[in-house]
């Protein structure tokens, strides 16, 4: 009896281990179905905006990542001297304010 018992607790508690799999994986493929409902929605909408402007789904698609890998170095570079160029700058500045002031006090007088 006590042998009948053990077997009978041991399939309850693999019974147990069992439905709290299963309940993980259906809460699982609820939050999948989800994600796939609104990738989706995405793309009929992007699909849909491309259409607006004359595009079929025939599009051209190529791997942009050398592209990106440019532009990121590009920005980095760009990012580490934002101010690079101001002293140029405010001198051409400076001195097109001067050339401006001094026709403007040349109509004047005139």
């Amino acid at each position: 009896m006590k042998e009948f018992d053990d077997k009978l607790n041991g399939l309850h508690e693999r019974e147990r281990t069992l439905t709290r799999e299963i309940g993980t994986h259906e809460r699982k493929s609820d939050g999948l179905n989800r994600d796939l409902g609104e990738i989706l929605q995405k793309v009929s909408k992007i699909k849909s905006m491309l259409q607006t402007f004359g595009f079929d789904e025939n599009l051209e698609v190529f791997d942009v990542t050398s592209m990106i890998t440019s532009l990121e170095h590009e920005q980095n570079r760009l990012k580490s001297s934002p101010n690079a160029g101001a002293p140029s700058q405010f001198t051409e500045i400076a001195y097109g304010y001067r050339t401006s002031s001094t026709k403007k006090n040349l109509l004047e007088q005139e």
